[in-house]
């Protein structure tokens, strides 16, 4: 593992070069020849200060600024920071928890560990003219809002585009994560940005976003000695796992197991539980994955269980979270006017317009980015801005009083990576650079 250094100016740049150590040590061996070096397309320059044949005036920091710059980037200052940490700051951004059911969030190409994250590209698709882009630029992890792995992959080959850039990631030792409606759902987050489009106010998500809290969706319920109680607080299953909570309460209303870190407890007083005799009345909440396991927790450990019951936890609105937006215009404005204000912010010179007869102000607008006829269908406004719909669903809009703005797709997602880009440099500080795709454009243009 090597160090590299450029101090002449006073800035401190360390990059840990693994992958091309040989390359690099016979650079340093050359330092004599004033040679310049080629590494695939790429040609590291080394400047002297007299004759440029003569390798006895070579400048060292130079060559030391010149590796450290491909190597670790374009610019030297950026510290780097642990794939872990970075993932982590994209998570806090928006949880994956808050994507769809059937869709496919959060890293999905880890290249093997330690990996430092020095460089990062934003993009709506990955695509193969974005990909060659990212190769080019030397990034080590690229954040696409779609997923270019959606559907299951049995194999990874050069057959097909998707696997291509599947595997010149993993070639590349580049990582890949994807965060997609969980930007969606997000507060602040994509469509949030696309309804500020207009002066709005009283914006609420069109779909609400309902969850049980770390996802424990089941509650265990039963009644067993004090005795019995004692062995199920000590259980490494339920001491060590986060995902589960344990509540305990007495007949008296007293707690009898310690509260540990994660857990909480009921002292409100139990009517009717066993009879008396000590008996402590036992919940525990997990998601329904962890349920056999507590349950064979509770057999292996000769645990008495009665009344046991088995029952749902129910979920709790995340407020201000969801699918979609609508909202109320502070002050009406004309259909024109809706529409220049669409082009501004997407930075569109055309899109697509159905406008309702019955409708000349627009008071309310409800949007989605990306495919929004499943999230907007029956939501009552004056105005629908997505990126598609399809001919019926359109019709049908029109046709019952709101009119419809289509976009395209990713022109209806792609702008908010600027504003992902802000945030980024915000949380990253010098760790990371961060650049958004010049490439990424969606595939239809108007002609």
């Amino acid at each position: 593992m090597l160090q590299l250094a450029r101090s002449r100016a006073g800035v401190r740049s360390t990059c840990l070069v693994s992958k091309h150590q040989e390359y690099f040590r016979t650079v340093l061996s050359e330092l004599t020849t004033g040679a310049s070096h080629s590494f695939k397309s790429k040609q590291l320059y080394f400047a002297s200060t007299g004759d440029e044949n003569s390798g006895a005036n070579l400048r060292k920091d130079s060559l030391v600024h010149n590796l450290i710059r491909y190597y670790c980037g374009k610019n030297p200052e950026v510290i780097g920071m642990d794939l872990q940490q970075v993932t982590d700051v994209l998570k806090s951004m928006a949880s994956p928890s808050l994507a769809g059911s059937w869709d496919n969030v959060g890293l999905l190409l880890e290249p093997s560990l330690p990996h430092t994250v020095q460089r990062m590209l934003l993009t709506n698709d990955l695509t193969p003219a974005v990909m060659k882009e990212a190769v080019d630029h030397g990034v080590n992890m690229i954040v696409s809002y779609h997923p270019p792995i959606f559907a299951p992959l049995k194999r990874v080959t050069q057959s097909s585009w998707k696997e291509r850039i599947v595997a010149g990631c993993l070639e590349r030792r580049i990582a890949l994560y994807s965060p997609h409606t969980s930007w969606d759902a997000a507060v602040d987050g994509v469509n949030d940005w696309l309804i500020h489009a207009f002066d709005v106010s009283e914006v609420r998500p069109v779909e609400q976003t309902e969850q049980t809290e770390g996802g424990r969706n089941k509650r265990l319920v039963f009644v067993t000695p004090s005795v019995s109680a004692k062995t199920v607080a000590e259980l490494p299953l339920l001491k060590q796992n986060p995902g589960i909570k344990v509540y305990t309460k007495t007949e008296t209303g007293q707690p009898l197991l310690e509260t540990k870190p994660g857990t909480e407890v009921h002292t409100e007083p139990l009517s009717g539980v066993g009879g008396g005799g000590g008996k402590i009345k036992v919940c525990i909440q997990c998601s329904a994955a962890n349920v056999p396991a507590v349950l064979a927790a509770m057999v292996e450990n000769h645990v008495i269980m009665e009344n046991v019951e088995c029952t749902d936890v129910a979920k709790l609105p995340l407020l201000g979270y969801g699918m979609g937006r609508v909202g109320q215009l502070r002050s009406p404005i004309t259909m024109e006017t809706a529409v220049a204000a669409i082009k501004k912010h997407l930075n569109l010179p055309h899109v697509r317009l159905a406008q309702s007869a019955e409708k000349t102000q627009i008071r309310t607008v409800a949007v989605c980015a990306g495919s929004g006829a499943s999230v907007l269908g029956g939501v009552k406004a004056d105005l629908y801005l997505t990126g598609e719909m399809s001919h019926h669903e359109v019709l049908d809009a029109v046709c019952k009083g709101t009119s419809v703005v289509l976009c395209d797709h990713s022109n209806t997602e792609r702008g908010f990576l600027k504003v992902v880009q802000g945030r980024l440099k915000e949380k990253l500080g010098n760790g990371v650079e961060v650049i958004v795709s010049e490439t990424d454009r969606d595939p239809l243009v108007v002609v």
